[in-house]
């Protein structure tokens, strides 16, 4: 009785299928763990281009709007147009920007004078009107102001429109 083997053969076979499962299951593992590690780096360099897209357009709208800037404060009230200009090539060739807004005081006495301006040279229906933010935020017409020189802000906003090819501006006023 010197070898148990010869006298039951189950006993090889449970030896050899124990040795198989645990080289499967170190194989398997390895497998998994390169493909875990091959996964975190897809995923790394992914987030890393598109933290490098959005940082690039990060700076671009930052250029761009600081151009804008510049050039909105060193024009006078007759260089409207050439802002507008400006500002619809700024969309055109950078079009993830929305849009551009202009802050113009007008005083009630100048309301007229403003609003015929845009009418000739933008929009022939354009109208200034006030905007209900706390209310019920709602377009309504601009309310008298107390005196003939107090001031209104209003918000020229340029927006290009890709399936219109064109700056369309709004104006709201903030009482």
């Amino acid at each position: 009785m010197g070898n148990n083997f010869t006298h039951n053969p189950r006993n090889i076979y449970q030896v050899v299928v124990l040795i198989w499962a645990m080289l499967f299951v170190t194989v398997m593992s390895g497998i998994v763990a390169v493909d875990l590690q091959r996964a975190e780096k897809k995923f790394a360099d992914h987030a890393n281009m598109h933290f490098h897209q959005a940082n690039d357009r990060v700076h671009f709208n930052e250029s761009v709007l600081e151009g804008f800037a510049a050039m909105v404060s060193t024009s006078n009230s007759h260089d409207r147009a050439r802002i507008r200009t400006y500002a619809q090539n700024m969309l055109k060739q950078y079009p993830h920007i929305f849009m551009f807004e202009i802050v113009e005081k007008v005083s009630h006495d100048q309301l007229k004078g403003f609003t015929e301006y845009y009418r000739r040279s933008v929009e022939p229906e354009f109208e200034v009107k006030a905007f209900g933010y706390e209310t019920d935020r709602r377009w309504h017409p601009v309310k008298e102001m107390p005196s003939p020189t107090a001031w209104m802000k209003c918000v020229i906003i340029l927006l290009f429109s890709p399936a219109v090819f064109s700056v369309h501006e709004l104006s709201e006023v903030f009482s």
